[in-house]
């Protein structure tokens, strides 16, 4: 049986892992060390090298606590960088010497630039406004450098991107920090739920991301070969599943047409501003396989429960065209949200992990009679 402490057991050079998986242990060590109750929020493994994970407060506000593993190599020259990160920025920071496990605020993440300024969960603060002047609020003082707001975290993946709601009283924003990407000023406006029947096309008439990156080609395989070894690093039996597959549909996937596509499309890229439904994070936009936008679509639709467990998977979402994906896509796109249940710690991860693997071997079968 595959479950978090298998996965721990799996990884004895990373001590703290099964700390951290283990939501008994964690509040334990929490108490002991003086810190409020946590919830792991997401995490990141690298085998032999580190963990690296984010926790949340249970209580819903505070502040979001860093948490990183190291093995015995990197423990012994690299455990102070964070802490002296935490320290010059006026935050605390805790050292597990038996679990190799260093925790500090999550604002001091030293990959998001700009982050420890924002002074997010902390309650009312004077912020420096990391956007362009176009995108400067009302509220900002007359040399539209500073602002008073309260900042809280929606979404912290460490050292990738950070996402949170700035109140400025009477207007709120939502800010995204990206490690690698300018700062990102959305508006907030709350509106109706959005439903997994609302029509896909609908969601992206009228996006677009950038004219250069969107036609850039992206090769999905690389892509899918890193999931593969995500995969490998949780179950080997996993991994070997979707290496074949992998291999399967390297010769399809790289013979279908290319288009446009914004190349990470999931329910969790939807936002809705009143009436209107967005869509963000278009960093990943370019020339992907044909249908690439439905295949990640119908993947995210499984990773987030609304897909039925027990339902075929022999004809996914379709365009308004009414033309069907290619098997290959649709099984490159499993496999890469492969890891994605464990990462962001979905309750039922291994059914939701294993729910993927079976559909993307499906979509050999369904190649093979086309």
């Amino acid at each position: 049986m595959i479950d978090d402490a298998a996965v721990a057991a799996a990884h004895p050079d990373l001590p703290g892992l099964a700390l951290l998986l283990d939501p008994l242990r964690l509040e334990k060590t929490l108490h002991a060390l003086g810190e409020e109750p946590h919830h792991l929020d997401r995490l990141r493994i690298k085998p032999g090298a580190s963990v690296t994970a984010v926790l949340r407060p249970a209580a819903g506000r505070g502040p979001w606590l860093l948490a990183r593993v190291l093995a015995d190599d990197p423990w012994r020259t690299k455990r102070h960088k964070d802490l002296t990160v935490a320290a010059r920025l006026g935050l605390p920071g805790h050292e597990l010497p038996d679990q190799r496990l260093i925790l500090t605020v999550a604002a001091g993440d030293r990959r998001l630039s700009g982050l420890a300024r924002l002074h997010p969960d902390s309650g009312p603060s004077q912020i420096r406004w990391p956007v362009r002047r176009s995108a400067w609020p009302p509220g900002v003082d007359g040399r539209g450098r500073t602002v008073h707001a309260d900042v809280t975290t929606l979404s912290h993946n460490p050292a990738r991107r950070w996402v949170g709601v700035v109140d400025l009283g009477t207007k709120r924003r939502v800010l995204r920090l990206h490690h690698a990407l300018p700062a990102q000023d959305l508006p907030w406006q709350p509106g109706r739920p959005w439903a997994p029947s609302d029509p896909l096309p609908d969601l992206l008439r009228g996006q677009a991301g950038d004219d250069r990156a969107a036609r850039r080609r992206v090769e999905p395989l690389a892509r899918v070969e890193a999931a593969v070894r995500g995969l490998r690093m949780l179950h080997e039996p996993w991994g070997q599943r979707a290496a074949h597959v992998a291999d399967r549909i390297r010769g399809p996937l790289g013979a279908v047409q290319r288009a446009r596509a914004h190349g990470d499309l999931t329910p969790d890229q939807v936002v809705v501003d009143g009436d209107r439904v967005g869509v963000l994070d278009w960093d990943q936009s370019g020339l992907w396989p044909l249908g690439w936008d439905v295949a990640t679509w119908t993947a995210g639709l499984i990773v987030a429960g609304w897909y039925p467990a027990d339902e075929t998977l022999t004809e996914p979402v379709t365009p308004a065209a009414g033309r069907s994906v290619d098997p290959a896509v649709l099984a490159a796109a499993l496999i890469l949200r492969g890891p994605e249940p464990f990462r962001r710690r979905h309750p039922q991860w291994p059914e939701v992990t294993e729910r993927l693997l079976a559909h993307a071997e499906q979509q050999l079968l369904v190649g093979a009679h086309r």
